[in-house]
C-alpha cells in the first residue's frame, strides 16, 4: 500500500513539474531600423527573447514583406534581410518569430512608410459660415503635421486614426462666410511627405434661410379653417408651414419671395394661447415667435 501511494505521489509530482516548464516561446521586442520604404532591401535587427532554435520570422501578415534570409545572433538577437514589395501597405507591420516551442509576435514594430495618397473625402462640400467635420480617407497619414483645405478655410483641428484601412483623418474645418464660392484643394502634410488631393472639396454659396415677419389673420378660433396669409423673406421653392401642434396645415401657396398663403384648420381640442409660426425651405427653418393666437368664445 505505502508503495502505490509512493508511486502516485511520483505520478502527481511528475505532471505538476511538467506544467511548470518555463516557457520558451521566442517574443520579439523591438527592431532597428523601425521603418522601412517600398521596394526597398534592407538588414533589420530583431531582438527579444528566447530566439535559439528559430524556424522562421515574418513581418505583417501578408506576404508584402519578403523575409530573405534570417540568421540567429543569440537568444535576444536576430538578424533579417527583407525586401518590401510595392503593393505593401503602408503603415505598421507586426513582427512574428517562430520556434519549435510555438510562435511569439511583437504588435506593430516595423513601419512601412512612404508618400500618403487621398483616396476619398466625405462630405465633398460646404456652405459659406458653416462649421463641419470632413473625414479624409487614405492612406500613409503616419506623423501627420499639418492638413489644408486652402483660402478661406480654417483646420480648427484634426485627428489620425492609423489602426483603419484605409487610415482616416477626421478634420474640423470652419468656412469663412466671405469665402469665394468654388473647389478646394486638398493638403495632407506627414513627416513622410505631401499630397494634394486637387479639387476634392467645393465651398457652396450660402442660401439665407426664410424670414417670418407677420401673419393675417393673426388669430383663430377653436375648431375653424381658413386662409392666412404669411409675410416675411427669401420665400422660394416648395415651402412648409407649421403652426404647432393641434393646427393642421392644409395647403400651402408660395405667392412671392415676401408671402405665402397657407389654409388652416385648428382642432377643437388645440391648446389655447400663443404660437410660433414656422417656414422650412430644404434644411432651413425660419420661425416666427408668438405670431399667432388660438382662442375660445366659451
Amino acid at each position: 500500500m505505502k508503495r502505490y501511494l509512493y508511486l502516485v505521489f511520483l505520478s502527481v509530482l511528475l505532471v505538476w513539474m511538467v506544467g511548470c516548464t518555463p516557457t520558451t516561446i521566442p517574443l520579439p521586442t523591438s527592431v532597428s531600423p523601425i521603418s522601412g520604404n517600398r521596394g526597398q532591401t534592407l538588414d533589420v535587427t530583431i531582438y527579444g527573447t528566447d530566439f535559439l532554435g528559430t524556424t522562421s520570422v515574418y513581418f505583417g501578415p501578408d506576404v508584402a514583406i519578403q523575409v530573405n534570409s534570417f540568421e540567429v545572433i543569440s537568444s535576444s538577437e536576430i538578424q533579417a534581410n527583407i525586401y518590401i514589395y510595392q503593393s505593401a501597405t503602408l503603415g505598421p507591420k507586426d513582427v512574428g518569430v517562430t520556434s519549435p516551442d510555438g510562435t511569439g509576435e511583437g504588435e506593430k514594430l516595423f513601419t512601412v512608410v512612404g508618400l500618403p495618397s487621398i483616396w476619398s473625402i466625405t462630405p465633398t462640400s460646404g456652405a459659406q459660415g458653416s462649421f463641419l467635420d470632413v473625414t479624409i480617407q487614405g492612406e500613409g497619414f503616419y506623423g501627420v503635421t499639418n492638413v489644408s483645405f486652402g483660402s478661406g478655410i480654417t483646420v480648427t483641428d484634426y485627428s489620425a486614426f492609423s489602426e483603419y484601412v484605409p487610415v482616416t483623418i477626421i478634420a474640423t474645418i470652419n468656412i469663412s462666410s466671405t469665402a469665394t464660392p468654388g473647389t478646394r484643394n486638398i493638403t495632407v502634410t506627414t513627416t513622410h511627405g505631401t499630397v494634394t488631393g486637387s479639387g476634392l472639396f467645393t465651398v457652396t454659396a450660402a442660401v439665407p434661410g426664410p424670414v417670418v415677419s407677420s401673419v393675417t389673420p393673426d388669430d383663430g378660433l377653436l375648431g375653424s379653417t381658413f386662409d392666412v396669409s404669411i409675410k416675411g423673406s427669401n420665400f422660394t421653392g416648395t415651402p412648409t408651414v407649421s403652426f404647432g401642434t393641434g393646427i393642421d396645415v392644409n395647403s400651402v401657396t408660395l405667392i412671392s419671395t415676401n408671402e405665402i398663403q397657407a389654409n388652416i384648420s385648428i382642432s377643437s381640442g388645440a391648446v389655447l394661447g400663443d404660437r410660433d409660426v414656422s417656414v422650412t425651405i430644404g434644411s432651413v427653418t425660419g420661425v416666427g415667435e408668438d405670431l399667432f393666437y388660438v382662442y375660445t368664445l366659451i
